[in-house]
């Protein structure tokens, strides 16, 4: 627990007598002590393993009966329940060991036992139960975070986002945004309202001081563990984006304490962060540059999120941020504005650009989605046809730039047509033409033919 909480060396420091240990055989023999039958016993044998799980410590206790140590601790914790309090912590580390373990551990009973866990007061309990959450969430598969779901995580984690300790609000929000991030399963996030407490806990803490506030995160993560979260910097679900900002400016400020600022390059994290330091909320923006200036990187040059009032070289510098840089002269001479991008299609690129790289194209169109779902079209949207497509459907605010570029307005909805919105619009998923059509007929009526213009003579 010392070398742990020792600064700026600490995980170094505890690494090299886990590995001792390691070697010694004194994971089997703390694993024997915490199956014996006194609880004593157990009780200090699951203490000292908790603090001595390092990656490869957590591997060999995989390989090591896990089965049987999670059942025989489980049996005990009916009878004692200082046994689930000691247990937590080996639990909260064993979530990050691999997928499969997560999903091992599922079946037979772990994630069960932390949710139900959940409904203690105890705040040191309440932090092993978010920690374990989040880890889950992380380590496992996609199919690991719709059993989340289904198990009622999101709602166990709107609970613990109350809690009055800050690291327990912290991994609640940690663990919610992950699962956030699975536009899969994102729907099925929000009824919680957990999404709601992260703008709150950003606002209220500064970073640097957070990560000195706890001994459980003052030493940073590992560099397997942060690559998991450099996706969350990409999530469509902002606030989810802006907690994610968040722990990279505060694992920033703790890596330049260690020397190991390189960490953020090999991981593939500068780039996420410079998109958000230019796209994100006001929040995740400040957030991501104070990441970006502690890493000793340049702050990228900030483009308007007015994709409508984009010029030439705006969409010159968007192409070098996003690594395409050498279509910038094709972009400048035929793209010259935002209201022109946001339009493009695939055979625009084939044809009229003569980009040729199917890959290319596809990144590119991906891209400018991205750049419709973060544009600030309200100044544009004086009709409110935006917040409509939304009341409609989240996947609907996709296609609000569509809609405005071709003039659409809520009083012409139900002159649309299926067809309309494939070639006019744009919108090519059959499913979201139907839900659409269905909405508008509901709202405004049965389809209505446009009268024609009457021409003078």
């Amino acid at each position: 627990t010392q070398a742990w909480a020792t600064p700026v060396v600490g995980r170094e420091l505890a690494y090299a007598l886990c590995d001792r240990i390691r070697e010694a055989k004194g994971v089997e023999r703390l694993v024997t002590l915490c199956t014996c039958s006194d609880v004593a016993v157990q009780l200090a044998g699951i203490g000292a393993l908790e603090q001595c799980l390092t990656p490869a410590n957590r591997h060999l206790l995989v390989r090591l009966e896990l089965d049987q140590f999670i059942n025989t601790v489980r049996k005990c914790g009916q009878e004692d329940f200082r046994m689930v309090k000691a247990s937590l912590g080996v639990l909260e580390s064993l979530f990050k060991q691999s997928a499969n373990t997560c999903n091992r551990l599922i079946e037979i009973g772990a994630l069960d036992a932390i949710l139900y866990t959940c409904r203690s007061s105890d705040e040191k309990i309440q932090r092993h139960c978010a920690a374990a959450l989040a880890n889950c969430a992380m380590y496992g598969t996609a199919q690991t975070q719709r059993n989340m779901i289904q198990h009622d995580a999101a709602e166990w984690l709107f609970r613990l986002a109350f809690s009055g300790d800050s690291s327990v609000q912290y991994y609640a929000c940690l663990a919610i945004s992950v699962l956030a991030s699975n536009k899969d399963i994102e729907a099925a996030v929000r009824p919680s309202g957990t999404l709601e407490l992260i703008a709150p806990f950003v606002a209220s803490h500064e970073p640097g001081e957070f990560a000195r506030s706890d001994t459980a995160h003052c030493q940073g993560r590992s560099p397997d563990w942060l690559r998991r979260l450099v996706p969350v910097l990409s999530a469509r679900n902002k606030a989810a984006q802006c907690l994610a900002a968040f722990h990279f400016a505060m694992e920033a400020d703790i890596k330049k304490q260690q020397g190991n600022l390189q960490v953020f390059q090999q991981i593939g994290a500068v780039g996420p962060l410079q998109n958000v330091a230019m796209r994100g909320c006001r929040h995740s923006r400040q957030l991501a540059k104070s990441a970006l200036l502690l890493m000793g990187h340049e702050l990228p040059k900030h483009l308007s999120s007015e994709l409508l009032t984009w010029k030439a070289e705006d969409i010159g510098q968007w192409l070098l941020d996003i690594g395409l840089s050498q279509y910038a002269q094709v972009f400048t001479i035929s793209v010259m504005d935002g209201e022109m991008l946001s339009s493009l299609s695939d055979d625009d690129m084939r044809e009229e650009l003569e980009i040729s790289n199917r890959l290319h194209r596809r990144k590119l169109l991906r891209e400018i989605v991205r750049l419709r779902s973060f544009a600030d079209y309200d100044k544009h949207d004086t009709d409110g046809i935006g917040q409509w497509l939304c009341d409609v459907g989240q996947e609907m605010a996709r296609y609000r730039g569509a809609f405005l570029d071709c003039g659409v307005t809520r009083s012409m909805l139900n002159h649309l047509t299926n067809e309309d919105l494939n070639m006019t619009i744009g919108m090519k998923n059959a499913l979201h033409r139907r839900k659409l059509l269905l909405a508008i007929q509901r709202q405004f009526g049965p389809y209505c033919p446009p009268i024609p213009e009457q021409t003078t003579t």
